[in-house]
């Protein structure tokens, strides 16, 4: 299912450098001037930092934007 977030005022996995999604096929711009992406949170990909399988729609400290 997709949701639209601001990647100005948060943080999730589908939008992080560290989650493994090099095709970037979880997110599509929806305003980009104003920071809203859509993204599918039903997709689960590893994170580089920890090796562990995440959805797309989780949080964590080592947040770091990919966009």
């Amino acid at each position: 299912m997709m949701r639209t977030f601001n990647v100005k005022h948060g943080s999730l996995c589908a939008f992080c450098r560290h989650w493994h999604d090099p095709a970037s096929s979880a997110i599509a711009p929806k305003n980009t001037v104003g920071g809203f992406w859509d993204y599918d949170d039903q997709i689960w990909n590893i994170c580089k930092l920890t090796g562990l399988k995440k959805r797309s729609g989780m949080k964590c400290s080592q947040y770091v934007c990919k966009l």
